[in-house]
């Protein structure tokens, strides 16, 4: 006989699974009805790769949503609904084909054509968010907010890597507390927190457990939108929160690739944009400068040095300026320290993966070392990728690969400074699209010194470029079609001219 106690914890577990069940077929109808509520759900969970299961394949969030989208595409032909197309530029399904080809012959070229296709249908995933994105917003309105439930999804991340960084002295459980027992892949953390013993700190890295300057990478994005965002939108209460959560975030990862692309890439890219397409003023910004330094400084002298160290002190806050000092200066030292990263590893794993190039410059090596490394003869040590994508694929696809690849990024560059120039003056869509502008540039450059460019949160600020770009100059064409059926050119009647 059951005790009482284990028959309300399995009416408990049968209530939570049929609540759970019911919300579920409410949301996916919700979906049916709206198939646009696929493209804000994935706008707020794309970035949650470490909540995901591992059964074979790895299931994210964000694949589920494309799962959901095809079913959404199935069920509204059955019911006979006006549905939504799979529907993308046919240079860009030339391509992507392309791409998914070579990447196919180099694997089977290889010696690991199980690591290699295992990649392969990862870049498959990456793509298909693309396509969702830009066959489900069909208007600029529809991609703004979906913007609005990225930068959202990026305040979780911020708070989210705060806790980790209050919480790791202390014990606090994680989200990993919470999937206990549940199978779940790429995660590197200690129960869920990240500790560097060379600079006994913790670090923020949100849930990107994989990797924490995929985390610095993604909020270095978010920022970008935001500060652009602002520009249109000053008094927005929401864009100050996801600016000072995400850059907090940003700065307690300690990375250098994020927070380096960050400054020295996003910004001025930012701040050419907004100043060449007058959004900005440099009397706005200087005031404003004056005016933050002015509050900053105040704030800085009411609390005290000696009461801000103890505080910190108190809640084991690192010391982010000595760290990243420390950090920056290390990666320019000499030597080999696994610990530190200096320069010395980073320019030998570059090297060897221009050796792979070199050994077959065509189709490289094939995807997949950093499951099964490539042994180079010429510098006899194994290669098992290097911190930037771009020699990545150079070495492991060769010359065809990469090409393909950096075809891509270019055309959704032209294609969202494009929609830059044609959107109207200083208008909300422009300042989203200065925003995503700025953070292709940032993550395409950025990956010249890191590797997360398969990062599906990557594929969808592109594809979300791509379609607003793409709205905005249908609604432009619509505009100027209706003000010349209202004011016709001279010599013309509006009757006539209908």
């Amino acid at each position: 006989m059951r005790s009482a106690g284990e028959f309300r914890l399995i009416a408990v577990a049968l209530l939570a699974a049929i609540a759970g069940l019911t919300t579920a077929i409410a949301v996916f109808w919700r979906m049916v009805r709206r198939p646009v509520t696929v493209l804000y759900l994935l706008a707020f969970v794309v970035s949650f790769v470490g909540i995901n299961v591992h059964v074979g394949a790895t299931i994210y969030l964000s694949r589920l949503l494309m799962l959901c989208f095809l079913l959404v595409l199935v069920v509204r032909w059955v019911l006979g609904r006006d549905r939504p197309r799979l529907h993308c530029d046919p240079r860009i399904v030339a391509l992507f084909a392309a791409t998914i080809v070579i990447q196919t012959i180099s694997a089977y070229a290889s010696d690991r054509i199980p690591e290699s296709m295992r990649q392969v249908f990862i870049y498959l995933g990456a793509m298909m968010v693309f396509v969702t994105v830009v066959s489900l917003a069909d208007s600029s309105a529809k991609v703004v907010r979906a913007i609005g439930f990225y930068l959202a999804g990026g305040i979780v991340q911020g708070v989210y890597g705060l806790y980790q960084v209050l919480g790791g002295p202390r014990g606090w459980p994680t989200y990993q507390t919470l999937l206990a027992g549940i199978p779940t892949a790429n995660d590197r953390t200690d129960g869920g927190y990240l500790f560097i013993s060379g600079y006994n700190v913790y670090r923020s890295m949100g849930f990107f457990p994989g990797d924490v300057s995929h985390y610095a990478g993604y909020l270095a994005g978010v920022l970008l939108i935001a500060l652009a965002m602002l520009a249109n939108r000053r008094r927005s209460g929401f864009l100050y929160v996801v600016i000072l959560l995400c850059g907090a975030g940003l700065v307690f990862s300690l990375s250098r690739s994020g927070i380096v692309a960050f400054a020295g890439i996003g910004l001025p890219v930012l701040a050419y944009f907004l100043f060449s397409r007058k959004m900005l003023s440099k009397g706005r910004v200087f005031k404003a400068t004056l005016k933050w330094t002015a509050i900053v400084a105040l704030v800085a002298a009411v609390a005290g040095g000696t009461f801000v160290r103890a505080w910190r002190s108190d809640i084991n806050l690192p010391d982010v300026g000595q760290v990243l000092g420390l950090r920056l200066l290390n990666l320019i030292q000499p030597g080999d320290s696994p610990a530190y990263e200096s320069m010395s590893l980073h320019i030998r794993t570059r090297m060897l993966a221009l050796d792979a190039f070199v050994s077959s410059p065509l189709i490289g090596v094939g995807l997949g070392v950093t499951a099964k490394g490539w042994y180079s003869e010429r510098y006899r040590d194994g290669w098992a990728g290097a911190h930037s994508h771009h020699f990545n694929i150079l070495g492991q696809t060769g010359m065809l690969g990469a090409s393909l690849e950096w075809t891509f990024m270019a055309l959704v560059f032209f294609r969202m400074r494009r929609g830059v120039r044609q959107s109207r003056p200083r208008s909300r869509e422009q300042a989203v699209m200065v925003g995503l502008l700025a953070a292709h540039v940032t993550i395409i450059v950025g990956n010249f010194f890191y590797a997360y460019y398969t990062n599906d949160f990557v594929w969808f600020l592109m594809g979300c470029g791509w379609a607003l770009s793409v709205a905005i100059r249908r609604e432009s064409a619509m505009r100027e079609t209706e003000t010349i059926a209202v004011f016709p050119p001279a010599g013309r009647s509006a009757v006539a001219h209908a």
